[in-house]
């Protein structure tokens, strides 16, 4: 039995009414990126798998801190230092509670008393925080929104239970702290529901979506305030089960389109297990869950850029799926790290957009998730690395230690390395131009990457490594052009496979005591293969035409 039928079938009427509610909404105040804020699966065996552990961690680091259990809907304040939460020992009195960023100070927000069911906190910018309150049992009976001090104090009604939309959850503050945004259904249930907008003192009731049939909830601000983030789960017919995306549209609910659309999809509707996007505080991401199966199992964390490209995984789900694994991410707000001195650039820098770059001798530059609108210059003894980043032009390296670019970045106009030791190029892409390595005298390894010129190797070595057939942490390519392997002396590796391209594939007087295999390649025009050193394995390659010269293979 699946980790949701299992949750289905746990009976009690208030379980019903908490259990829906524990998918997240929210705003991102902007600002650089920090550390995400996320919850595990509850221990089923206590009865309460809504409540669990909350985490943090950094994105593309592997430790995670635990600050505390039995908790839901984590957000971060405004300043970054203090995350509000849903606490829940148990289902029967969940209440709000706040904790400082290094998991100290932990305190409750509002009453925790069985009379009322207090979930799903979102923080405004000047520290109030509002909430969804429910009677105690909850069953059948509409929910009212709440505003309160975050040390607890004014709490106060701003949408009474009476007033529509009946079933209120989700509430999100938006950055400039004039809108509440919600989700809502005309009656007590989960489905269907639309996106709402109110002020904070209750007037101005809106409504955003208009969903049908189908389901609009999780709302989440862009950091602009300009957009809504937000969990859309789309009707199969024939009770073919629920396809999930998340979609963005205006802050007054105009220009709605796809975001990103789940490729699976469940055979029941709880949104509290797919999607909850997260817009990043810089902007330029949405983090998202989504499970790995069909049945809702092993929810991974992941990131998309707002125009649906760039898909990550930023925290993988367990493998094989172990039941609901990462939930309701939220993104930290930083102070945004001063950008790199375009001249001289030394250090690591997070989100940042600069023109022209230079990395000058001796010295090591890192961007991640950064843009840079010019070129890269990387000088002598240098090292440069672009972690998801989009590189305008080219990137230029002469006598350099290492070029790694990896991890979604994008290069507009080619690479070219010189007499550079190492240069690595891992799933990522470039257009309009080509690869080109001469005299690398350790590594040169291309993988998993859409290259739309070609990629030429010539004099280097000790190890080429261009694609691999099996997926993990080099895959094969996808090469618009050709592949032209010269002159090359490798003593470790030679290893060209599982590539898709266009062009052709030339590997020729490549010298070296390495084992030399050319597998796996497809797609081509002419596969060119002379006088290479022994031992040299040339097989299942299916291009149009081969020219062997000096090669063996079984």
């Amino acid at each position: 039995m699946t980790a949701i039928s299992r949750w289905l079938l746990l009976t009690g009427a208030l379980l019903v009414v908490a259990a829906t509610a524990a998918a997240t909404a929210s705003a991102a105040f902007p600002g650089g990126n920090g550390k995400i804020a996320f919850t595990t699966r509850g221990d089923a065996s206590h009865g309460n798998e809504r409540h669990g552990p909350l985490k943090t961690f950094e994105p593309g680091a592997f430790l995670v801190d635990t600050l505390t259990d039995f908790a839901a809907s984590p957000e971060w304040s405004p300043d970054g230092n203090t995350i509000v939460f849903e606490r829940g020992s148990c289902l029967c009195n969940p209440h709000v509670a706040v904790i400082n960023a290094d998991g100290s100070g932990e305190a409750a927000v509002t009453n925790n008393t069985d009379l009322f069911l207090e979930f799903e906190p979102a923080w405004s910018p000047d520290n109030r925080i509002a909430y969804t309150r429910a009677p105690n049992p909850a069953f059948g009976q509409c929910r009212s929104l709440w505003i309160v001090g975050s040390d607890g104090s004014g709490a106060h009604e701003i949408l009474a239970p009476e007033q529509a939309p009946c079933y209120k959850k989700q509430a999100a503050w938006s950055p400039d702290g004039t809108r509440i945004a919600f989700s809502g259904a005309p009656s007590f249930g989960d489905v269907p529901t639309d996106i709402y907008t109110v002020r904070p003192d209750g007037t101005d009731l809106r409504q955003l979506t208009d969903s049908g049939a189908d389901s609009a909830s999780q709302a989440e601000w862009s950091p602009d305030g300009s957009e809504i983030a937000y969990h859309f789960a789309r009707d199969r017919p024939q009770d073919a089960g629920w396809e999930f995306e998340f979609r963005i549209m205006g802050a007054d609910g105009s220009n709605d389109h796809l975001g990103r659309r789940h490729v699976g999809y469940a055979s029941v509707y709880i949104d509290d297990f797919v999607m909850a996007p997260a817009w990043a505080p810089n902007g330029t991401l949405i983090a998202f869950q989504a499970p790995q199966s069909s049945a809702g199992e092993g929810e991974g964390l992941y990131a998309v850029k707002p125009d649906g490209s760039g898909l990550r995984p930023i925290r993988a789900a367990p493998n094989p799926p172990s039941g609901l694994e990462h939930r309701d991410p939220d993104w930290q707000r930083v102070t945004p790290p001063p950008p790199p001195d375009p001249d001289d650039c030394n250090g690591v820098f997070v989100a940042v957009t600069v023109h022209n770059l230079t990395v000058q001798k001796d010295k090591s530059c890192t961007l991640v998730d950064s843009t840079v609108t010019g070129r890269i210059d990387v000088r002598q003894n240098a090292y440069f690395e672009a972690n998801d980043t989009d590189i305008a032009k080219r990137v230029r390296a002469n006598r350099s230690q290492t070029v790694f670019i990896h991890t979604h970045s994008f290069v507009g106009h080619g690479i070219d390395a010189h007499r550079t030791g190492t240069v690595r190029a891992i799933k990522s892409s470039v257009t309009d131009e080509s690869v080109r390595v001469d005299r690398a005298t350790e590594l040169v390894e291309v993988c998993g990457m859409t290259i739309s010129g070609d990629v030429d190797v010539r004099d280097s070595g000790d190890t080429i490594r261009i694609g691999d057939a099996q997926p993990g942490d080099c895959e094969g390519n996808t090469i618009g052009g050709s592949v032209r392997l010269k002159h090359n002396r490798t003593d470790s590796k030679f290893e060209v496979r599982g590539n898709a391209i266009a062009g052709n594939l030339n590997v020729s007087k490549n010298r070296g005591t390495a084992m030399k295999f050319v597998t796996g390649n497809s797609g081509g025009k002419l596969l060119l293969c002379r006088r290479n050193d022994s031992p040299f394995f040339a097989f299942n390659n299916p291009f149009w035409e081969s020219r062997l010269e000096q090669c063996s293979g079984p």
